[in-house]
């Protein structure tokens, strides 16, 4: 809130637990922080993954390995456990990031939500 021009991308989806995760982001979407792009590293939670796409779509999500400290497969397994959709899934695992770097707004998902 304090610097609404600035961008920020916090790893690990925001935390270290499922619960402190999915309230993270949740928090984000209440406070309407529009420049704050989800990373995904040390998510194992497909449940998770799911059920914030389903909430506010992809648009805010990038994918991430968090490598050296895991193996880069290892976030792509919850990518396809989440089951989602190819949309959702080009723009997490590049899409969306190359629009952040570009300096382009997020896309809204196919449902017209987007992620804070």
């Amino acid at each position: 809130e304090r610097r609404p021009g600035t961008n920020f991308v916090p790893a690990h989806m925001g935390g270290d637990a499922p619960a402190l995760k999915i309230a993270a982001v949740e928090g984000m979407h209440e406070r309407d922080l529009t420049n704050v792009w989800i990373e995904l590293s040390c998510t194992r939670e497909y449940w998770a993954i799911r059920r914030l796409v389903d909430r506010y779509g992809a648009a805010r999500l990038c994918y991430g390995s968090d490598w050296a400290m895991h193996h880069p497969l290892a976030v792509m397994i919850s990518l396809v456990g989440a089951e989602l959709d190819d949309s959702a899934l080009a723009a997490i695992l590049g899409g969306n990031l190359a629009a952040l770097l570009a300096g382009r707004p997020a896309h809204s998902s196919p449902a017209g939500t987007r992620l804070p």
